[in-house]
């Protein structure tokens, strides 16, 4: 099995996203939340150098 490491940036230049950074802290608040739309990619989600997508929060596009 062949292992394909990427940049986020490479990762959003495909899917034509951005990367955007927060100060310390967050500057979303639980009812910035939702059940579906844009992945918000925390710290946490980074596991065995990946990201996985099991549980991970998401905002709607009003937040871009």
């Amino acid at each position: 099995m062949m292992t394909v490491t990427q940049t986020l940036g490479e990762i959003c230049d495909e899917g034509r996203g951005t990367v955007k950074t927060g100060p310390f802290g967050s500057q979303l608040h639980q009812s910035d939340y939702a059940d579906n739309g844009i992945p918000v990619v925390m710290p946490k989600d980074f596991k065995n150098d990946k990201i996985s997508t099991e549980g991970v929060a998401r905002v709607g596009k009003d937040h871009v």
